[in-house]
């Protein structure tokens, strides 16, 4: 038989059906009639109002979490009509795919078992359908004596390996028809699920990343010592990038000045010596000259288009 090794992280959520999932109780409407006639009761009753989804989208969006998290979903009821569970689901918003991955274990036991056994034995049989692959069973219902007997679940087993799973019960408070039908039930009771639910995959998920960032740290530190030892300069990559890209870059690419404005002086001091050319004046002042030169101006004239090459080393 599978046993638990302790090593699996899946959890399994487990809803009661009557005045969990669906209000009111449904026991007295399909007692006494087939199946087919259940399945039409319960999607017709959803429709018409006489039955109600409790906390619907919020219950909703629980189960696709749970479902998409590759973890196990299960309904465990007292009826013997789980047809009535897969009405409730379609009416709900799931799919045949959807429906098809949640386990329904749905019998009637006898009355003293309900006492004393409580949900465990669904339970346990829900259990050994995951294959005993989980390590975390919450179950979320109305009846009060479920939760408590959940204490007893091991002695109820006739395997040990349910020895290294968690189980958790979370009761659904008994709300009114006019806050259900109104849409104004808390939903507290579903946080918590949540939380029982996912609090290993978020704390395994934290752990990776404290890790990482412990890994990137040492890192840091023993590669800064190794350029200490080789005897790097304390300089930035950005500042050395920079200062390169300044010396290959030259003079002449920053000599582009619009020919309007006075000429600058560079001061920036390449690898090694260049000669370049600027014009003296602008176009302004070689108007100016060329007028002097027309009215018999000749040292004027000589120095209208005059240039000059400076040298910077």
């Amino acid at each position: 038989m599978p046993r638990n090794t302790g090593t699996t992280t899946k959890s399994l959520l487990v809803l009661d059906f009557d005045k969990t999932i669906i209000y009111p109780h449904t026991f007295k409407h399909l007692c006494n009639i087939d199946d087919e006639q259940a399945y039409q009761t319960v999607c017709n009753g959803l429709k018409t109002g006489v039955f109600n989804i409790i906390n619907k989208k919020k219950l909703v969006a629980l189960i696709r979490k749970t479902l998409d998290n590759n973890d196990f979903v299960a309904v465990a009821s007292f009826t013997n009509k789980p047809i009535a569970i897969k009405a409730a689901l379609e009416f709900m918003g799931f799919d045949n795919v959807d429906i098809n991955k949640i386990l329904i274990e749905a019998w009637l036991p006898e009355e003293q078992d309900q006492d004393t056994f409580g949900k465990n034995k669904h339970l346990l049989n829900l259990i050994k359908k995951c294959e005993y692959a989980v390590n975390n069973v919450v179950l979320v219902d109305d009846d009060q004596n479920n939760i408590n007997l959940l204490n007893n679940i091991e002695t109820h087993s006739d395997v040990d390996s349910v020895s290294n799973i968690n189980f958790f019960g979370i009761n659904v408070p008994n709300f009114s028809r006019i806050d259900i039908i109104n849409d104004k039930c808390e939903s507290k009771y579903l946080d918590k699920a949540s939380t029982k639910l996912f609090k290993n995959s978020a704390g395994i998920f934290a752990t990776v990343v404290a890790w990482g960032m412990a890994i990137i740290r040492t890192a840091n530190k023993v590669w800064g010592k190794l350029l200490n030892l080789i005897g790097w300069r304390n300089a930035s990559p950005t500042q050395e990038g920079a200062k390169s890209n300044e010396m290959k870059l030259g003079v002449n690419d920053k000599e582009q000045q619009d020919p309007l404005q006075e000429p600058t002086l560079h001061t920036s001091v390449p690898a090694t010596s260049k000669s370049v050319t600027f014009y003296q004046e602008p176009r302004q002042q070689t108007l100016l000259h060329t007028q002097r030169a027309a009215s018999g101006d000749q040292s004027n004239a000589n120095g209208a288009r005059r240039s000059k090459t400076c040298t910077i080393s």
